[in-house]
């Protein structure tokens, strides 16, 4: 057994000493781990023992291309078709490098044999369509460019380079078609259904490229400047005296959280007031930003824009708020503060519990429950609506005030051990709460408890996976 032994591990000896002296097996698990430059090294080393093969051909003029070593690249990609003559690839890698150092016949003849060895072969194609553009081939170009769009069934690089084409060919409708594919691509649908009406109304009123301005916005949508992007779209609407489009524009922008409430205003005041009513019916059912803007209205005294005398219309901004809450829009915080205004804090209460039974699915309106129900003192239904909203958020953190109001509210009942449970599972969904239950000073009665500051004093919790 044991000579054995020896033997197989002097055989792996054997084998691992042989891998450490062949330059191609080192610069593979180099390649491999991302180690690029140490790769290269040894696929050079390997080249001029004449060891090389067709990835290390490959896989060296890849490592030279990326850093922008196109001459020496192409030696090595040139070496790689010689190897694989059959390999579409190798064609490709060819045919993109050629086209670096400035040979584009060349790298067409390359490309054409890489699209003849595999039909299927997208980047070939589409690398194909964009060497013809710019040798001017704009009927080879397009057709390169439909080859390429057949074989990707969601092709935004391709339907950007055709969009492209078209705008530099002066046919903005067909321009206009792929830009469409792109910048709406992805997009959910509800927003997709109002970008077309913007962009149909452009189509159909401007004249050639301006219209091709509304896709620059929709990219800042796209890139996360949603409110940005549609307060930009309502700009450009309203410049162009689409008064409905524009504001439906800026009511996107304010659903978003932008600062779009004076463009309205400014809109209606020039426009027709009815108007204003009439997209704000038109949008009721889908909008919570319509919802907010028109609570904001009756809640500020801005009710000239609708025709009616000055003044503030608090029972009217509730409806609308609540409609907002209802929608899912952030407007709890403002609902409860104008109810309380309005009816006090039964009132508050009544308008809670009612979006409660409609939206039980929601956390706020149990959590603003549970803060009417505290500013009565009523300790013990606080703590059942705080208790429900806490497991109904979707992210942990937003937990952590409502656990905070419970901590208190239990400590309102002398409950000690509950408040210091609550006080944990607040600083464990936002460890920054600590400092705001330090300084509260309802929650100084625990400073002798040896769990209470150990909760305060000791490193910080990590919220549970």
């Amino acid at each position: 057994m044991k000579k054995f032994f020896w033997l197989v591990f002097i055989c792996v000896l054997c084998g691992i000493t042989r891998g450490e002296t062949d330059p191609v097996i080192l610069a593979d698990s180099l390649y491999e781990i991302g180690e690029y430059d140490e790769a290269l090294v040894y696929y050079q080393k390997a080249i001029e023992q004449k060891t090389a093969g067709y990835q290390a051909y490959t896989r060296a003029g890849l490592i030279l291309y990326t850093k922008g070593k196109y001459e020496e690249a192409l030696a090595n990609f040139i070496e790689a078709s010689r190897v694989a003559p059959d390999s579409a690839e190798a064609w490709y890698n060819l045919g993109s490098t050629y086209e670096e150092v400035g040979k584009r016949d060349r790298a067409i003849e390359c490309l054409k044999k890489a699209v003849s060895i595999n039909p299927n072969y997208y980047d070939a194609w589409n690398n194909l369509g964009a060497i013809y553009r710019r040798k001017g081939m704009e009927k080879s170009a397009m057709q390169a460019y439909r080859k390429a769009i057949s074989n990707s069934q969601a092709d935004t690089i391709t339907w950007f380079n055709m969009a492209s084409l078209f705008e530099d060919m002066g046919k903005f409708d067909s321009a206009f078609y792929y830009y469409r594919k792109v910048k709406l691509h992805g997009l959910d649908s509800a927003t997709v259904h109002l970008l077309d009406l913007m962009l149909s109304s452009a189509r159909r009123n401007l004249e050639g490229d301006r219209a091709l301005e509304l896709f620059l916005y929709i990219d800042r949508i796209r890139n996360g400047e949603v409110a940005d992007g549609w307060y930009d779209i309502g700009e450009f609407m309203r410049n162009e005296n689409q008064n409905r489009l524009s504001l439906l524009a800026y009511l996107k922008c304010a659903e978003n959280n932008g600062e779009c409430l004076l463009e309205v205003e400014s809109v209606c005041e020039e426009r027709a007031l009815r108007l204003c009513l009439d997209l704000y019916n038109i949008v009721a059912e889908s909008s919570a930003g319509a919802m907010k803007l028109m609570g904001d209205i009756y809640a500020g005294g801005s009710l000239r824009l609708l025709g009616i005398s000055e003044g503030r219309n608090l029972d009217s901004a509730i409806v609308y708020y609540s409609k907002c809450a209802y929608l899912g829009g952030q407007c709890w915080s403002t609902l409860y503060l104008i109810s309380q205004e309005s009816g006090g804090i039964d009132n508050t209460i009544r308008v809670m519990r009612d979006l409660a039974e409609k939206r039980p699915d929601l956390p706020y309106p149990f959590s603003m429950l549970g803060y009417a129900y505290a500013a009565k003192n009523d300790h013990d239904r606080a703590i059942e609506n705080f208790t429900r909203a806490v497991g109904l958020y979707k992210n942990p953190k937003d937990a952590a005030n409502d656990y905070y109001q419970l901590a208190k509210c239990y400590l309102g009942k002398n409950m000690k051990q509950e408040a210091i449970r609550a006080i944990r599972d607040a600083i464990r969904a936002q460890p920054k709460i600590r400092n705001d239950i330090m300084m509260e000073p309802a929650f100084d009665v625990l400073s002798s408890d040896e769990d209470f500051l150990n909760l305060m004093l000791q490193e910080p919790l990590l919220p549970e996976k």
